[in-house]
């Protein structure tokens, strides 16, 4: 195949191929991207290429960085060592760009890349080769096939970056060579069609023209609750991805509150507000909670999460969520991966002594390795997804509304009114500062946006001088950007 030749000769399985493919690309001196649909199996072909660790001089800094914040049994630490770098959502964003600059760059050894369809979100690489690991999005209830247009974004990756005339696409499965020759199917806005059945929320971003007796009548009983209440169009179209309907529910669910249930909302409130770190109010936030759990039916991961209970040590009643939210917030990223790995490990543990009770063994060092993988993944999941951009979504709603209410009841301008929005600026930003805001939008290392987060000089000298050489190097950069 234009001039790397593949023996698959009693090469039956998907790995076995998939090592062939790659052995024989890296004795050409080329380099490529392993398209697979999950991030699961991004890690699991990264785990399984059998190759020899690389010299990682070249990134010293970066690998030393690695292994002092993580567990170094990640497969991403691991993997790095090998040359091959992994690419998914829930990478930490400031890992996924320095995997994707190692990648670009031949000195460094980093010749492979494991990746979800993240690889055709704006990111740019000198693949030379892409090979398609399974021709689809997802896996079992949540996979969905590729689309031709899904597979041609695919297949553009290889050969990309100025860096070569023509790449590669290979594929593991038939299904993709047959999508990719398809005539795609043209692209309908569901806006645009008379004859498209669409949700509520979609009448509010609908032309006129295109909208039913249906739609319209919804909209104007929307438009008869509005004014009953004199909420204001500015007030009602912030936050787009909730109806209006379900925002003036959330506002008669605040106006419904008992003196008890205001009362913990203002301890929440105040106790955000009042020092300079952040502290959550539980039994508030448990009522802000409760407050928008209806509005999550659709979201099921973050429903189960408000949903499901716990007794803490005092015998109060809380959500899953709140537990995972405190863990965050006090104990940082690692607090919460700590959590997570510690439960799956006890899973092993009993595994084990299930299996010695009837004469078996299972292989401890594969399961904790999956287990490692298993709690990063839900860690940044959780973090990186269900905080920063499903739970943000739906406080917001809860702040907007609640501050509007309340500027209502005590006849104040809605800007003056305090809310949540410090815990809505950590979920989203995990930073408060203008400056650890730009340094996390850019993405660098935690202790980076501490360092501008920082109220005194005193403390942020101590956070740089505590800087690894990795740190230091990011640092300079985006100091440079922020002085800008």
């Amino acid at each position: 195949m234009d001039g790397v030749n593949f023996d698959f000769t009693k090469k039956k399985t998907k790995r076995s191929r998939i090592q062939e493919i790659l052995d024989r690309i890296l004795s050409v001196n080329e380099n490529a991207i392993v398209y697979c649909n999950t991030q699961a199996n991004a890690e699991k072909i990264a785990n399984e290429y059998e190759r020899v660790n690389i010299n990682t001089s070249y990134f010293e800094a970066f690998i030393d960085h690695l292994k002092s914040k993580y567990d170094n049994r990640w497969v991403v630490i691991e993997s790095l060592e090998k040359g091959i770098g992994v690419h998914h959502g829930v990478v930490p964003k400031y890992i996924q760009k320095e995997i994707v600059g190692l990648f670009n760059k031949k000195e460094s050894n980093v010749n492979i890349l494991t990746s979800t369809t993240t690889i055709t979100e704006g990111v740019n690489t000198t693949a030379k080769n892409m090979i398609v690991y399974k021709s689809e999005k997802g896996a079992g209830i949540n996979g969905k096939p590729l689309l031709t247009f899904d597979a041609k974004n695919i297949a553009g990756r290889a050969g990309r970056f100025m860096e070569h005339f023509k790449g590669r696409v290979i594929s593991l499965e038939k299904e993709f060579l047959d999508v990719i020759d398809k005539v795609g199917t043209q692209i309908e806005h569901k806006n645009y069609q008379l004859s498209n059945e669409r949700k509520e929320i979609d009448d509010e971003m609908t032309p006129p023209e295109y909208l039913d007796n249906r739609s319209k009548q919804r909209l104007a009983e929307i438009k008869t609750l509005q004014e009953e209440r004199n909420i204001p169009d500015y007030i009602l179209s912030q936050f787009k991805v909730i109806s209006k309907r379900d925002k003036i529910k959330m506002y008669d669910a605040i106006n419904d509150l008992d003196g008890e249930a205001q009362r913990k909302i203002n301890d929440l409130i105040n106790d955000l507000n009042a020092i300079p770190y952040l502290k959550l109010n539980k039994n508030g936030f448990q009522v802000v909670l409760d407050l928008i759990k209806e509005f999550t039916l659709e979201n099921k991961n973050l429903h189960f999460l408000i949903d499901r209970k716990y007794t803490d040590q005092n015998g109060t009643s809380a959500s899953v969520l709140t537990a995972s939210l405190l863990s965050y917030i006090y104990n940082g990223y690692l607090g919460v991966y700590n959590y997570n790995f510690e439960r799956l490990e006890k899973r092993i543990k009993a595994k084990a002594e299930e299996a010695e009770k009837n004469n078996k063994k299972i292989d401890i060092e594969t399961e904790t390795k999956n287990a490692v993988n298993s709690a990063m993944r839900d860690t940044s999941t959780l973090i990186f997804n269900t905080f920063k951009y499903q739970l943000v979504k739906y406080l917001g709603v809860f702040n907007l509304m609640y501050k509007f209410r309340i500027s209502q009841q005590q006849n104040k301008n809605f800007e003056d009114i305090k809310g949540i929005d410090k815990l809505l600026i950590k979920l989203e930003y995990n930073a408060f500062s203008h400056e650890a805001r730009t340094a996390s939008d850019y993405g660098v290392p935690q202790k980076i946006i501490d360092y501008y987060d920082s109220q005194t000089d005193s403390v942020r000298k101590k956070l740089l001088d505590s800087f690894d050489g990795y740190e230091k190097q990011i640092y300079q950069k985006i100091k440079k950007i922020i002085e800008e």
